[in-house]
């Protein structure tokens, strides 16, 4: 019988294959636990809430765009290989967002539903003040003044 000398995992049988039906030991987390484990990119808005090219989400149509530093300040732009500059940002007609969050009017959805829940979050705090204060009124009403100032001080 002729000897294999050749390179022999040790999963490999005598002639060198893999048994069938065989998986060896996953050395890397499965694709499954990877997505679990794996945070989804945030959003990065300018400061006005408009689109910005350098945000996670953004995507070009392209695919022309890459992201550069400049050499003299040190600043990260976005430079578009298909017009040979920088990158105009979401007022492109192939500029797009991956979460579709990018409104038509180029300013990011992800922002303003987030300025929208802090304020809601706002108006539920007065709300709950409001209810306490009357709550407070309703008690003072019913065991006295002095005795619900000495319970919330």
């Amino acid at each position: 019988m002729r000897e294999n000398r050749g390179f022999q995992s040790k999963w490999a049988n005598k002639s060198g294959m893999r048994a069938r039906g065989y998986r060896r030991e996953e050395t890397r987390p499965s694709k499954r636990d990877r997505m679990r484990t794996e945070t989804r990119a945030e959003p990065r808005p300018a400061k006005d809430g408009k689109c910005s090219p350098l945000c996670p989400l953004f995507w070009c149509g392209r695919r022309a765009y890459r992201i550069r530093i400049d050499r003299n300040s040190g600043r990260k732009y976005v430079f578009c290989e298909w017009i040979g500059d920088e990158c105009i940002g979401a007022s492109c007609q192939y500029a797009s967002c991956k979460g579709n969050y990018l409104l038509p009017d180029g300013s990011c959805g992800w922002f303003k539903q987030r300025e929208r829940k802090e304020k809601e979050d706002m108006f539920k705090e007065i709300e709950r003040d409001m209810i306490d204060e009357k709550a407070r009124n309703f008690l003072a009403k019913r065991v006295g003044k002095e005795e619900l100032e000495d319970y919330y001080l």
